[in-house]
């Protein structure tokens, strides 16, 4: 789910997911319905800046209304249900909410070398460190 990076002390990798969920006016099933996905890109703006266009690919799948959808990355918005994939690059800091073999390549902030592995469990107090959360411009590199 795609998350802001807005708070000063963020709690989005460890509240419960239905507390997220409830923050953000979103459902784990159905996403976001179309129109309040337009509210909110209306009142937020892309997520986006020019110069990281390039890092990201221009098109990314959400659950909206509980349909998939190829959105422009830019749209995406808080609330968003991303569905990623290995070989996919991340378009958003995102929490992890379900995940199967999941694996994303952090060297770029991290500078670990190899797959780190991510699901939906929460286990670092740091959203760095913790396993549930990716971000914005790095690899998937195996599961979904």
């Amino acid at each position: 789910m795609a998350s802001p990076m807005k708070e000063e002390v963020p709690d989005y990798h460890k509240i419960p997911i239905e507390e997220l969920c409830a923050r953000y006016n979103t459902d784990t099933e159905v996403g976001l319905t179309r129109a309040m996905a337009q509210e909110v890109l209306e009142r937020d703006g892309p997520k986006i800046m020019d110069s990281f266009k390039g890092m990201v690919p221009e098109q990314t799948l959400v659950i909206r209304s509980g349909e998939p959808l190829s959105v422009d990355t830019e749209h995406v918005v808080v609330g968003d249900l991303v569905q990623l994939k290995g070989g996919d690059r991340i378009p958003a800091d995102i929490r992890v909410i379900e995940a199967c073999g999941f694996a994303v390549d952090n060297s770029s902030l991290t500078g670990e070398s190899g797959p780190q592995s991510r699901s939906p469990e929460f286990t670092n107090e740091n959203p760095l460190e913790t396993k549930n959360m990716v971000f914005f411009s790095t690899i998937a590199v195996e599961g979904e």
